[in-house]
């Protein structure tokens, strides 16, 4: 691997944080610089209908709608934008970093996120489009159990948050995009998109993304508990465990529940903290200059 000085450092969740930080590498490739190479990278998720739990392809609300969540921040400025709910356009990484650039505003929802989409030009869907005929079999699948009153017909289904990260130079970039938990209440919210819950990046600091169960990392603040714990010195690895064990401490549960994220510092050095065994393969990815590698970190003890 390069060193960090060499080039940016990008960081990315889960298995599609390969294609992830690849996409964001070519894009600076092409001069787009930091900011736009993570929103490419995020969006090149959402648009890929392959991939079952963040953008076109994700499971729908338990209305059979697709309600879309994305975050982006800037370190230098902390200039931020949030989405959620959004109903009529992919990706929503694009919408929430347009939010971001508005003089007032930080966060658009529902209706109003969706008429902000409209008038600023993206690209309309009709919300069926945002479907597969996968997705569209598997909602079919529980409305036959809601029929049938079999008793997981209101188990929602996990999901696996996008979350990109960028550095360079100091310069720190967040990203985040889900399509949030499948068959959920229409209108829920996790962390994704919540500012210092799901997501933070404060160049004086690092950056940070989060990504399980969305309730539970909102509820502790916890990207903005790492990224203070990194502003005192604490290293990524240790900032972002430290705050785990913490929720740990304060529910047991916690420790069987998917809670995860990644972490840069403000000198670039990367890492991560998981509670998840091996066995749930929570994994991340890390371009630095041009090179590649994928992660399997320990979870927390």
């Amino acid at each position: 691997m390069s060193n960090a000085a060499d080039g940016p450092i990008f960081v990315a969740t889960w298995d599609f944080g390969g294609q992830a930080v690849r996409a964001a590498w070519d894009a600076w490739q092409r001069s787009r610089g930091l900011e736009d190479a993570c929103v490419e990278a995020t969006a090149a998720i959402e648009l890929d209908p392959a991939i079952p739990t963040v953008g076109i392809g994700g499971l729908p609300n338990r209305e059979g709608v697709m309600e879309l969540d994305a975050g982006f921040m800037r370190g230098s400025d902390l200039r931020c934008g949030s989405v959620a709910a959004l109903r009529v356009t992919c990706p929503a990484i694009t919408v929430a970093r347009r939010v971001s650039q508005l003089p007032s505003h930080t966060f658009l929802v529902g209706q109003g996120v969706d008429q902000f989409a409209i008038a600023e030009g993206f690209e309309r869907y009709d919300p069926d489009a945002l479907l597969t005929d996968k997705t569209r079999d598997e909602f079919a699948q529980r409305q036959a159990k809601v029929a049938r009153k079999q008793a997981d017909a209101e188990r929602m289904v996990g999901h696996d948050t996008v979350g990109v990260l960028g550095w360079h130079a100091g310069q720190t970039v967040a990203c985040v995009a889900t399509s949030g938990l499948g068959f959920k209440r229409p209108g829920r919210v996790g962390d994704s998109p919540i500012i210092g819950g799901g997501l933070y990046a404060d160049d004086t600091a690092g950056c940070v993304v989060c990504t399980g169960i969305g309730e539970e990392l909102a509820r502790h603040a916890v990207a903005v508990r790492v990224l203070d714990a990194m502003k005192a010195g604490a290293p990524p690895n240790e900032a972002g465990g430290a705050v785990l064990r913490m929720m740990i401490d304060r529910d047991p549960a916690n420790a069987s529940r998917g809670l995860a994220l990644i972490a840069i510092d403000k000198a670039g050095s990367v890492g991560a903290a998981t509670t998840r065994s091996r066995n749930h393969e929570f994994e991340y990815h890390v371009c630095r200059a041009g090179g590649f590698e994928r992660v399997d970190p320990d979870p927390v003890q």
